[in-house]
């Protein structure tokens, strides 16, 4: 996953001011970074910031109002993330060129996640803006050829 680049402004901006929306996305990203770092192990992750985001996603999120309200439409595309995420994950120890390639678009998935944040409270255009906003921070951080080389020395 890539490095956090998103800040918690961004997401205030992105979830016009909802501070409820901002809470879940901010937590969710950082959530998905530890459990990236869990995974890949390629960098040490201090107990506190696991403990911390299993306490955020069994003990806070279910309660955040935002949540509350869009649990329906939250949860299928949470667990789109997820799902994406994994087989980015997959797709990076293959052997497969192609798929490597494909885990490079794949591994930024939980932009999907802050787009139908976005979707709900602003609409569709708001929704669009956003999601090119983070596509860019997100892919911004290195190219295909340098992800790949980053890969090869893992």
């Amino acid at each position: 996953m890539s490095t956090q680049l998103l800040s918690v402004g961004d997401f205030d901006r992105f979830m016009l001011g909802n501070q409820d929306a901002v809470s879940l996305c901010v937590a969710l990203y950082r959530v998905m970074h530890v459990w990236d770092d869990l995974i890949d192990q390629d960098k040490p992750i201090a107990d506190a910031d696991i403990n911390q985001s299993f306490f955020y996603v069994m003990g806070e999120m279910p309660v955040n109002p935002f949540f509350r309200v869009h649990a329906d439409a939250l949860c299928a595309v949470l667990r789109s993330v997820m799902s994406s995420w994994m087989m980015s994950t997959e797709l990076e120890r293959g052997e497969d060129e192609t798929g490597r390639d494909l885990a490079f678009g794949v591994r930024v998935s939980f932009v999907d996640f802050v787009v139908q944040c976005a979707c709900l409270l602003g609409g569709y255009l708001h929704s669009q803006q956003v999601s090119r906003e983070c596509f860019r921070a997100l892919c911004a951080v290195e190219s295909l050829s340098e992800y790949k080389k980053e890969l090869n020395h893992a």
